[in-house]
Parts: C-alpha cells; sequence; structure tokens
C-alpha cells in the first residue's frame, strides 16, 4: 500500500492500487492460500493414524455392524444411482479429511464423519431388503443387535461419560462457588484443563 501510494495512480505503476478490482481479488486470493497452507497438507503418518483412529470410534459407537451392513449394502446396491452417490458422499468425506491436519479433537464418535453419517443407516437398509433367506436371517441379527444396543451399550456409554467429566471437574482447585474470587487452573493439554475455563451463560456464577 505504501508503495502504490508513493507512485501514484498512474496505469503503467508497477506497484498496482487497492482500488483495482483485479488486485483486490489477488489479494484475496493470495490470503486464502496463506490461511489454506495451515489446514491442508499431503496426509502424513500422523493424520492417517488420526483418521483410522476415527473410524474406530465410528465402529464403537454406532449400532453394531452398521459399517459392515453399510459397506455390503452399497455393494449389493451400486447399480442403483442413488445408492451409489450414498456410499460416494461417505467416501468423499472421508477421503477429504484426510488431508485435514486438525484432528476432530476430544469427544465421542466420529465427528468428521457426521456431514454423511445419515448414509450409513440408509445404505445398511439395502443390505436388509435384499430377497434372499441370509438376508432373513441378518435382518434378525441386526434386530436383536439393535436392541441389546439400546440397552446395554447405551447404558455403558452413559456410565463412561459420567466417569469421564466427574474425573475432569475433579481438577478444578477447591473454592467456593458462592464467594467472588480468582481461581487459576493450571494449563493441561493432555487434560483439556482449558475447557475448565468457562463462564455461565447468564452470568451466574462469581467465580
Amino acid at each position: 500500500m505504501l508503495l502504490s501510494g508513493v507512485q501514484g495512480k498512474v496505469p503503467w505503476g508497477y506497484f498496482a492500487s487497492e482500488d483495482d478490482p483485479l488486485h483486490r481479488m489477488a489479494n484475496f486470493l493470495w490470503s486464502w492460500h496463506i490461511r489454506m497452507r495451515s489446514v491442508v497438507e499431503w496426509p502424513g503418518s500422523y493424520v492417517l493414524n488420526a483418521r483410522l483412529a476415527e473410524l474406530l470410534r465410528l465402529w464403537n459407537w454406532a449400532v453394531p455392524g452398521l459399517a459392515a451392513n453399510a459397506a455390503a449394502g452399497w455393494w449389493l446396491g451400486r447399480r442403483d444411482r442413488r445408492v451409489l452417490l450414498l456410499g460416494l458422499s461417505v467416501i468423499t468425506t472421508l477421503l477429504g479429511y484426510a488431508f485435514i491436519v486438525f484432528d476432530q479433537g476430544h469427544g465421542w464418535g466420529a465427528r468428521y464423519l457426521h456431514p454423511a453419517w445419515g448414509a450409513l443407516p440408509l445404505l445398511a437398509s439395502v443390505a436388509l431388503t435384499a430377497d434372499s433367506r441370509a438376508c432373513l436371517e441378518l435382518r434378525r441379527l441386526v434386530a436383536a443387535a439393535a436392541v441389546l444396543s439400546l440397552v446395554l451399550a447405551t447404558a455403558l456409554r452413559a456410565w463412561q461419560i459420567e466417569a469421564y467429566l466427574s474425573t475432569h471437574l475433579s481438577q478444578l482447585p477447591p473454592h467456593d462457588p458462592d464467594e467472588r474470587q480468582v481461581v487459576l487452573i493450571r494449563y493441561d493439554r493432555v487434560n483439556y484443563t482449558a475447557d475448565l475455563v468457562q463462564k455461565d451463560p447468564f452470568l451466574r456464577n462469581k467465580t
């Protein structure tokens, strides 16, 4: 900006004016190029391991057999364009996030797959509606797994979440929530202590 100002508004100048729409567009594209360099890169071992761990989360947190049934349904119905596109939406989502350097953060489930997660039960239903005796046995197995998952797996996850949050909140230093005071929290990236620094949305807490 300084050099273009010293140069003045001349059509043959080396430094383009900030009022030039092409120059402004070039600045915009360059700015996004710089930003994306810190977000997108060729997947290395760390990113691939993180994505593999997220797929294991998907397997652990979904209804038993959902991923396998979805893959089978996509293969059986691949000649149907709608089924093919549903399967490709899952694949392209997984491949796209393989180039993102950040992991999905601490949490439960495969959150990077959530934009296309709804395709999984739809694809699984294709495998369950095939006209064969094996499919009838598969429907019975999936129904039993879904009921048992609702009762047992949901209770297990609820207990795990409660245990984790109780342990997490125990990292808070002793303090009186009814008194105005300053509470210092030691930053620990591994144990996510930064999440303990928060304010009530209605500013009801005094700490």
